[in-house]
């Protein structure tokens, strides 16, 4: 893949190192609980409402499909 998104930098910490180790850059969710340490892109906000987890998956995916 071109690109991770991860929308919890706690659950998703395998994922983050493979990303890391394979060159590839990472978007994710950044709360006030997680440390964006290994994140390219962070992106501040709530990782624990579903609603605002939609929000920003839809508007990655929304940017990814238009280049």
């Amino acid at each position: 893949p071109s690109m991770l998104f991860i929308t919890d930098c706690h659950k998703e910490q395998l994922a983050l190192k493979e990303a890391q180790k394979l060159g590839i850059p990472v978007v994710g969710i950044a709360d006030t609980n997680c440390d964006p340490t290994g994140i390219d892109f962070v992106i501040p906000g709530n990782d624990d409402s579903p609603r605002a987890v939609a929000l920003y998956a839809n508007v990655i995916a929304t940017a990814v499909m238009e280049g």
